[in-house]
């Protein structure tokens, strides 16, 4: 049985490339059934169905039954997580309801996470005097284990490693992503730019300087092999 997928974040820059991608892709990329896009407005529902042919859906995602019944009735053993990268609450519901079709359907079910570079930087406390790599094998001890003065970065690695654990306790396949830090134009029907740098570059022309707001090094979290 193909697999259906959900996307949540349908309307911002990485939720809307993806529906843009997976049908320019014309279903040769890779196998899948049918694509879900989560949605919270009547006109959000109109543009994924309209341009990407996708299903909208709506879910409360404070409710542990409701995702759990929206997932099995609809056979979605896939979901990417786009919404918030701080916080694995949500995640962790999506994983008991993948647990649960997993079990009823008899399929693999995978959850996708979407996490941020700089949680692979000295703002974590990782070593910044060697490379490492996503396929090293003590990875996660490096990553559960380190030692952050910024609490925001240490909140959002914790969410990964937690996100990690959960999945792997419910049978859950999980995948952190990191994606680049530049992204370029987004190419969905909502947000086309990324938040990140276009917030620093505004932040600059209003003062009209550059300015380093802390002591490190200034070593990336992201080479180019």
């Amino acid at each position: 049985m193909a697999p259906n997928i959900l996307i949540t974040g349908g309307s911002g820059y990485l939720g809307g490339s993806l529906l843009e991608h997976l049908k320019s892709s014309n279903n040769t990329v890779s196998t899948y059934g049918h694509v879900y896009a989560l949605v919270r407005t009547d006109e959000q529902a109109k543009q994924v169905k309209a341009l990407y042919n996708a299903t909208p859906i709506t879910i409360n995602l404070s409710n542990q039954a409701e995702i759990t019944e929206k997932l099995i009735d609809n056979k979605i053993s896939i979901v990417f997580y786009l919404i918030d990268a701080y916080k694995p609450d949500t995640q962790l519901l999506f994983i008991n309801a993948l647990e649960a079709v997993g079990k009823k359907l008899n399929v693999t079910t995978h959850v996708l996470h979407t996490s941020g570079a700089k949680l692979f930087s000295g703002f974590v406390g990782h070593p910044t005097d060697r490379t490492f790599s996503d396929a090293d094998e003590d990875l996660f001890e490096l990553q559960k284990h380190r030692q952050s003065k910024f609490e925001p970065m240490a909140k959002a690695t914790d969410a990964n490693s937690t996100i990690i654990e959960a999945a792997e306790a419910k049978g859950v396949r999980s995948y952190i992503f990191i994606p680049c830090i530049v992204y370029g134009k987004g190419t969905g029907f909502g947000n086309k730019i990324s938040i990140q740098t276009t917030d620093i570059v505004r932040a600059a022309k209003a003062i009209r300087r550059v300015r380093k707001v802390d002591d490190l090094n200034g070593v990336s979290a992201i080479l180019d092999w």
